[in-house]
C-alpha cells in the first residue's frame, strides 16, 4: 500500500494531503493511517488540526461557507502543478517570478533560466517557460473559475458540503 501523508501550516492546520509515488514528500509531511485519510476526504468542510503532541483532530464544518469556498480555492491554487512532469510551484510567489520570466520569453525567442522545482534545477528555454507559464496561469485560473461555480451553486441554493471537495482542476 503507498504511503500518505499531511502537511500542516505553523500553526497546526492542515494544508495538503499527499501521496508517495504521486507528490514529492516534503520534510515535515506526517504519515496518515488510511482510515484517518478517508475521514478528511469525507469531510472537506472541516478544519483539521495537528496538536503538539501530534493528534490529528477535526474541528466541525464552518458556517461561513463564502469563506470556506475562498479557503479551499486558495489551498488549491497554491498547492503546484505538475507541467511535463516537472513539479512547479503555484504559490503567489512564484505566479509572481513565473510571470516576470515568461515576459522576458516573450521579448526574446533566445533567452532562457534555470528553474528550481522541487526535484532540483531546470533548464528552461523561452518555448518550455512560455509553456509552463501558460499551464500555471490556466490552472490558477480554473481555481479561481471553480471558486465562482461554488458561489454561484451557493447563490441559487444548490450547494451541497460535498461540493466543495470536488470539480477543482487536475494537478498534471
Amino acid at each position: 500500500m503507498t504511503d500518505k501523508y499531511a502537511v500542516f501550516d505553523k500553526s497546526g492546520v492542515l494544508s495538503s494531503l499527499l501521496i508517495d509515488g504521486v507528490h514529492s514528500i516534503p520534510k515535515g509531511a506526517v504519515i496518515v493511517q488510511e482510515e484517518q485519510w478517508s475521514e478528511i476526504h469525507q469531510n472537506p468542510n472541516c478544519v483539521w488540526k495537528r496538536s503538539a503532541n501530534g493528534v490529528i483532530t477535526r474541528t466541525d464544518p464552518v458556517t461561513d461557507y463564502r469563506q470556506a469556498i475562498a479557503e479551499a480555492r486558495f489551498r488549491h491554487e497554491v498547492s503546484g502543478i505538475t507541467v511535463n512532469g516537472i513539479e512547479f510551484d503555484t504559490s503567489r510567489e512564484s505566479q509572481y517570478l513565473i510571470t516576470g520570466a515568461a515576459f522576458s520569453a516573450s521579448r526574446s525567442p533566445d533567452y532562457f533560466c534555470n528553474w528550481k522545482t522541487a526535484s532540483g534545477f531546470v533548464r528552461l528555454d523561452a518555448e518550455a517557460l512560455l509553456s509552463v507559464a501558460d499551464a500555471v496561469r490556466g490552472y490558477v485560473q480554473a481555481c479561481f473559475d471553480r471558486e465562482v461555480d461554488l458561489l454561484a451553486s451557493l447563490d441559487d441554493g444548490t450547494y451541497t458540503d460535498a461540493m466543495l471537495g470536488e470539480g477543482w482542476p487536475n494537478k498534471i
